[in-house]
């Protein structure tokens, strides 16, 4: 298993982050973070419990959300989050920050119409609540290298404690869950070959589950189902 781990999270991690795949990074660096570091796992992991402050998310929430009807700027989801287990140890390892050091471990994420949304949205956000210098980045007007595009900040929520908040249009949204397939997913039709990538993208999915299921022997921790049989027979690119 240390050595599954070990082969994941230096090969497939960086694979599903080179496809733009966030969701599959996430799982995958906390499932090898469990497996390679487990008493770190379980102290972050009870650090964490007991200082997210999910009361502060929820009424966050329900302030911007106000705010966002008050200016008319219609949004498709506005979501607490809390930073990943192995995102808060890397960052702590690498900037030799104590967890309480760390800006982006509350977090909000609003998804919006359209680009423009997201710019006025971010205005509300900085209406609201200060914000911290040097803590902005425009990921729409320059992408990050494998397409993710999203507007974060961190403002300073209630009580001070430091929130970061992430701005995105539905189809960047679907970019960083799907990767390169997600345009064909978000318009659906507009590509002939559209059922080949999305074939494709079903291939790599059962190849990383396939990984990880070999690698724990506590299936169910995964969140995948026990079989790992393939999505459909392998995709061949035909005109």
């Amino acid at each position: 298993q240390q050595r599954f781990a070990k082969e994941t999270l230096e090969i497939f991690a960086p694979l599903a982050n080179r496809l733009g795949i966030s969701s599959w990074k996430e799982q995958l660096e906390n499932l090898c973070f469990k497996h390679l570091n487990p008493d770190q796992h379980k102290e972050l992991s009870s650090r964490l419990v007991n200082s997210f402050d999910e009361a502060m998310i929820t009424s966050a929430i329900e302030k911007l959300e106000r705010a966002l009807k008050d200016k008319e700027i219609p949004y498709h989801v506005l979501s607490g989050r809390h930073k990943s287990l192995y995102g808060i140890y890397s960052k702590m390892l690498k900037k030799k920050l104590a967890m309480d050091e760390i800006h982006d471990i509350h977090g909000l994420r609003i998804i919006v119409e359209n680009e423009e949304d997201c710019y006025e949205a971010l205005r509300v956000v900085h209406q609201l609540w200060s914000e911290v210098p040097g803590k902005l980045k425009d990921y729409i007007s320059h992408p990050k290298f494998n397409g993710y595009q999203s507007l974060h900040t961190v403002v300073k929520g209630e009580g001070t404690v430091p929130l970061e908040v992430q701005i995105r249009t539905k189809e960047m949204h679907l970019q960083a869950e799907f990767g390169f397939a997600a345009h064909w997913r978000y318009k659906e039709g507009d590509c002939k070959h559209s059922s080949f990538i999305l074939q494709m993208v079903e291939w790599a999915r059962w190849v990383v589950t396939w990984h990880c299921e070999t690698m724990s022997k506590d299936r169910s921790s995964i969140g995948y189902n026990d079989s790992v049989k393939p999505p459909c027979a392998f995709p061949t690119h035909s005109e």
